[in-house]
């Protein structure tokens, strides 16, 4: 019996989609970070993810889980500091735009179908 988790994720939107503008970034990120395609995956897994799974794992104490949790807000605050940096963003609130413009920027997923997620 492993003590490792399989997980997969592959999926193939069209190439022209955001997702698949996307992937294509994450899939040439090796060229330009010292992080691989998966490491990259992993990384952004953890800034919106590891506290909850931690916390539902019940394995850290209330006080760890409060240090993960602050630990992974500075590091989502340093990443929105670069995004603001490399585009040229002020550090103001975000702009007032309707719910529906944001849902469907945000949340929109072009092609749900050629996405799959799964456990080994």
């Amino acid at each position: 019996m492993s003590d490792r988790v399989h997980f997969e994720f592959r999926a193939a939107p069209k190439s022209s989609s955001v997702e698949g503008i996307l992937l294509n970034f994450l899939r040439s990120g090796e060229e330009r970070y010292p992080l691989s395609k998966n490491e990259l995956v992993m990384k952004a897994l953890k800034l919106c993810w590891l506290p909850f799974a931690l916390r539902e794992s019940g394995l850290k104490t209330k006080g760890e889980l409060k240090k993960i949790a602050e630990a992974t807000i500075y590091n989502l605050e340093w990443h929105i500091r670069e995004i603001r940096l490399e585009f040229g963003l002020a550090a103001c609130p975000p702009p007032v735009t309707s719910e529906a413009s944001v849902k469907d920027d945000v949340e929109d997923v072009e092609d749900t179908e050629s996405i799959t997620i799964g456990f080994g």
